[in-house]
């Protein structure tokens, strides 16, 4: 996210940070090719940093072998199988 802020033309606002396919989409109110171009390789990198610890990781299907259902998550090794409520404490 911070290198996020950097490419943003001033005055611009974060309007939603979310996870979508297992990658950070970063949706703002400038919304020119050129912030466009800007958020993509930012928003790619994040495929190859784990959602929980920030440790170097890569894109995991978390759903039962051969079903197409699921969800896609970028974890490290050690939370690889990792349930969202386990990190909360729940």
């Amino acid at each position: 996210m911070r290198e996020a802020l950097v490419v943003l033309p001033a005055g611009s606002e974060i309007l939603q940070i979310k996870e979508k396919f297992g990658g950070l989409r970063i949706l703002t109110n400038a919304s020119s090719p050129d912030v466009r171009n800007a958020l993509q390789p930012i928003e790619h990198r994040s495929l190859m940093v784990c959602e929980i610890c920030g440790a170097d990781g890569h894109l995991w299907h978390d759903g039962d072998p051969g079903q197409p259902a699921g969800w896609l998550r970028t974890r490290c090794q050690e939370h690889a199988h990792t349930r969202i409520l386990e990190v909360a404490g729940v």
